[in-house]
């Protein structure tokens, strides 16, 4: 497969997603070739603002560590916009700001309209491992959930590609199906592995509904507001791990449906992370991160895997790029540097930097900021693989 950080350029076009009603969502990100997964859990937080989130599904083999974290909630309101302090809270201590990703219209609800938020709250993570308890306070008490979404590695894991969408789909009577399609991978054939998940604000007991995914309505799921803790359940969070036979051997696109009928709930799907695996790439590399936050004169550091799967040699050119939280490369950390590699090679090294002590320009401080290794064919711009971490400077 020809590996792309698609990442880049889509991920941060996404971080400016239209605040206007939508009816399908877009795609935050894709990650093609990454030995690991996702991992997803939530809270309820209607009437309080303030819960926790329980993480217990990373794996604990060494080595492994969350790459990215995400939270994604969605507050009640009015047409006139979200209510004072919609996009704000405090996550582990840490005050955060989120992104208004879009809105959609009534649910079930006195409130007219609704609105969905997205945050960037890696360098809260813990390293390594990623599995425990996440404190959520200060969200406005118009929320109805939150959601936690991790993006791990992990080398024993098999290789995939991670696709997570978002947005504010709203599904009432006015508009009772909505279908999201997930493109840019490409699953092995046969498919081996397969997760997807349904973040949705607003669905209740009483009212019913279904999910589908695949092209054969191949499981039916009521979004009943289940996510706890009890008395607040407007937040669902479900998450189907064994949906290898949902998606079609070799493809590169599959369906998510979520249908109300007469008389059924209205909700507002908010962000579905995907998983397939995928073929190895000829030369796989992974970036393990070491830290998330570095204090300037201080030194970055990860640790570089590089593995040749090719039958036959393959000459390379390697590059370590920077870019900022918009998406603009800012330069390159390593590189570029040509080698040969030859079939069954294997390399695991740290790669360390320092970060000057003065001179960084202000608005790189204390926001996300990405490093990008490339492998790329000698002579071309072909990427035959490429994998990132992420960290902030202080």
């Amino acid at each position: 497969m020809n590996a792309k950080w698609v990442g880049f350029a889509i991920v941060i076009s996404s971080l400016v997603a239209t605040m206007a009603s939508a009816q399908n969502l877009s795609q935050r990100f894709i990650v093609n070739d990454l030995r690991g997964n996702y991992a997803v859990d939530g809270v309820g937080l209607f009437g309080s603002g303030a819960g926790n989130i329980s993480i217990n599904t990373v794996p604990t083999s060494p080595g492994t560590a969350v790459k990215s974290a995400y939270l994604y909630w969605d507050v009640l309101g009015d047409g006139s916009g979200p209510p004072a302090g919609a996009n704000v809270g405090i996550f582990m201590g840490n005050s955060i700001a989120g992104t208004l990703i879009g809105s959609g219209n009534q649910l079930d609800q006195a409130q007219t309209n609704n609105y969905s938020y997205w945050a960037d709250v890696t360098t809260s993570i813990p390293i390594p491992g990623g599995n425990g308890l996440y404190t959520l306070s200060g969200f406005s008490t118009a929320t109805e959930g939150a959601s936690l979404v991790f993006i791990w590695v992990s080398l024993p894991f098999a290789n995939r590609d991670i696709i997570v969408m978002d947005g504010d789909a709203t599904i009432n009577a006015a508009n009772p199906s909505v279908t999201t399609t997930l493109t840019g991978f490409d699953a092995t054939s046969p498919v081996t592995g397969a997760a997807v998940a349904f973040i949705v604000s607003d669905g209740q007991v009483s009212l019913p509904d279904s999910t589908t995914f695949g092209t054969s309505g191949l499981f039916n799921s009521t979004l009943d507001g289940s996510t706890p803790p009890v008395g607040l359940e407007l937040w669902d969070n479900d998450n189907y791990t064994t949906q290898a036979s949902n998606v079609p051997a070799g493809s590169t696109s599959v369906s998510a449906t979520i249908t109300r009928p007469d008389n059924g709930d209205s909700v507002a799907w908010v962000a579905t992370p995907f998983s397939v695996t995928s073929p190895y790439p000829v030369a796989d590399v992974t970036l393990t991160p070491q830290v998330r936050v570095v204090v300037r004169g201080n030194q970055f550091t990860t640790q570089i895997h590089l593995e040749c799967r090719s039958s036959s040699n393959v000459a390379v050119t390697g590059q370590i790029e920077v870019y900022d939280n918009r998406g603009n490369l800012l330069g390159l950390m390593a590189g570029p540097t040509n080698g040969i590699l030859r079939p069954g090679t294997v390399i695991d090294q740290p790669f360390r930097r320092r970060i000057p002590a003065t001179g960084v320009p202000g608005r790189l401080i204390g926001v996300p900021l990405r490093v990008v290794i490339k492998i790329l064919q000698r002579g071309t711009t072909t990427v035959i693989d490429d994998d990132y971490v992420e960290f902030v400077i202080q």
